[in-house]
């Protein structure tokens, strides 16, 4: 890389950038919300899930939790082994 690309890249490293995007309506609190309400339909389908038994509580317990990694989130302590 030539000197002058280094010194440039060093610049600009060290300058904040913000990023405008005019035709996008990006509502932080309204995009947790409908992820979150989606999360909790998907939970109430899997617990909801008739052809799991009592036997297979485990398997519901993971599907639950691959909800919520699904999401970004991790299992908790549901998900230490």
């Amino acid at each position: 890389m030539e000197l002058w690309q280094e010194m440039v890249f060093h610049e600009l490293r060290e300058q904040a950038v913000k990023f405008v995007l005019p035709n996008i309506r990006l509502d932080a609190e309204r995009l947790v919300e409908m992820k979150i309400y989606k999360a909790l339909e998907d939970i109430r389908r899997i617990l909801d899930d008739e052809t799991l038994d009592d036997p297979s509580c485990f398997m519901k317990i993971e599907r639950i939790v691959q909800v919520n990694e699904s999401m970004g989130s991790d299992g908790g302590c549901r998900h230490d082994f």
